[in-house]
């Protein structure tokens, strides 16, 4: 904005010096219109940005006065080429205060748009950390009812709470930074109640199964500790079986994961972990190679490399691997609070689909879990990753004439400096000039392969005559790796007397 308003009032000296002291001479008529032109296209840019902004703020808060400023900018504006048409230039001093003056208005009342549209996102954000905290509680419990060991879950439930009464305060102080690291932190402990109670379900214990139809047979195996209720009903002994390993070693090289599955109550399914040389028995026993319930994630991200400030959307994929229906099914990455699912049930064999958008500013590596419960109220997980990169392309042009003052007819050789002022390489690189050809005389300072790094210069060079007044501008684009394009112009004056 300070830029435009230099523009305006230093095109505003120009014309009240030519009208008020009438030397303004013919033969720099070409510069000075130019320069007006130059006023008017500025003021329009500006305007067409603002525009665009107010639309935006339009989806999450009241613009009507900030269309109302708008408005008396546009006015400004024609009055401000009405001035200039008619080379008035007290009119036209009039004019850019007036547009200074509304611009001031606009940039102080948009801010505060802005702040109400994040503060309106941070609430919505808050109330769903609140449901999804409840959602954990209750989760807690159904373990605590299984005599899983809940005590570090529960510690970090209360972490959670306490940092969402904690974000609701700083809302409510309209301290927004504040409340967004409170809900970070939240989120941080609620991946660690997943991680505790995943810790606790997998914790194992040794017993001794004895087959009922073969008890000679009778064999240790290795079980999560939920699952050892049913293995006592089944006739199982705690502990091992004569002089095998005791309870709490490693698991023996070659143990097998298998689904036990009681001939007298198949919906007593249970995931065993057994010698490798038992095998055979269980196979007899009509137990199933391979877990009785499991679940799967698959991570995706629609894009891998952005710019700061824009929106990812991620997709999961979940899907019941396992051998039974699973309920309760939850879905929660760390670094986006606003998983959307189409349901909480899976199954057996069946996907759902699963989205989530956050805004990114930084390279972020974040982790969605995912649980469900089976019918014998096992709970399985899993997790997966996605990274996404952000990247700050940029490009720079520099553009001068080796003779900025010449004769009618004589040539000028323009130099352009183009410049990877960015963090990742750019490609197609490409140089026009309003008033000569396509510029294709370039030489790159690093290497001649096309890609312009970041920090490397191009150097290219325009020949080209010159019979009037001439202020032409050149654009250069540039393509960085996820097609984004870049962009940036320069300008060069040349007088003929």
């Amino acid at each position: 904005m300070k830029k435009y308003v230099i523009l305006v009032l230093i095109g505003m000296l120009i014309l009240s010096y030519g009208v008020g002291t009438g030397l303004a001479k013919p033969d720099n008529a070409g510069n000075s219109n130019g320069k007006k032109a130059g006023v008017i296209k500025a003021v329009d840019n500006k305007i067409e940005h603002a525009e665009k902004l107010v639309e935006r703020l339009s989806e999450c808060s009241d613009v009507t006065e900030l269309n109302e400023t708008l408005n008396d900018i546009k006015d400004a504006r024609d009055d401000l080429v009405d001035a200039i048409n008619e080379n008035n230039g007290t009119a036209a001093k009039t004019a850019a205060k007036e547009l200074r003056t509304n611009w001031v208005k606009l940039k102080k009342d948009a801010h505060y748009n802005i702040v109400m549209c994040k503060s309106k996102g941070i609430g919505k954000v808050i109330n769903k950390a609140d449901r999804i905290a409840d959602k954990a509680e209750r989760l807690i419990e159904k373990f605590e009812d299984r005599g899983v060991n809940v005590t570090e879950a529960n510690e970090s439930l209360q972490d959670v709470m306490d940092h969402i009464d904690n974000a609701q305060e700083a809302y409510d102080a309209k301290d927004l930074k504040a409340a967004i690291q409170e809900l970070k932190d939240a989120m941080d402990d609620l991946k660690a109640i997943i991680k505790a109670l995943r810790d606790a379900v997998r914790e194992k214990v040794t017993i001794c199964h004895i087959p009922p139809d073969n008890p000679d047979n009778a064999h240790t195996i290795i079980i999560g500790r939920s699952a050892l209720p049913a293995h006592i009903a089944h006739g199982d002994t705690i502990g091992p079986c004569g002089e095998e390993e005791e309870p709490g070693e490693e698991e023996p090289e070659g143990n097998i994961t298998i689904c036990h599955i009681p001939p007298d109550n198949p919906d007593n399914a249970h995931t065993l972990t057994i010698d490798e040389s038992a095998l055979d028995d269980h196979l007899a026993h009509n137990d199933t190679i391979g877990p009785c319930e499991e679940i799967d994630v698959n991570k995706t991200a629609n894009e891998t490399m952005i710019q700061s400030g824009e929106t990812v959307t991620y997709t999961y994929n979940v899907t019941n691997t396992g051998y039974f229906n699973l309920t309760n099914i939850t879905v929660t990455d760390d670094k986006c609070l606003m998983v959307d699912c189409q349901k909480d049930n899976l199954t057996a064999g069946e996907s759902m689909i699963c989205n989530c958008t956050a805004t990114i500013t930084e390279n972020t590596t974040n982790e969605v879990t995912v649980t469900g419960t089976a019918p014998n109220n096992d709970i399985v997980s899993d997790s997966d990753t996605a990274y996404v990169q952000v990247i700050a392309p940029s490009i720079d042009v520099n553009k001068t004439a080796n003779e900025t003052m010449i004769q009618s007819g004589e040539t000028v050789t323009y130099t352009y400096n183009v410049t990877n002022t960015g963090d990742v390489n750019l490609t197609n690189i490409v140089l026009v000039d309003n008033t000569t050809l396509d510029i294709t005389n370039c030489v790159e300072s690093v290497s001649t392969d096309g890609v312009l790094e970041p920090g490397e210069t191009m150097i290219c060079i325009n020949i080209t005559q010159i019979y009037v007044n001439t202020t032409n501008e050149v654009t250069v684009n540039g393509t960085a790796p996820n097609n984004d394009i870049v962009s940036d112009t320069d300008t060069a004056y040349v007088g003929v007397i």
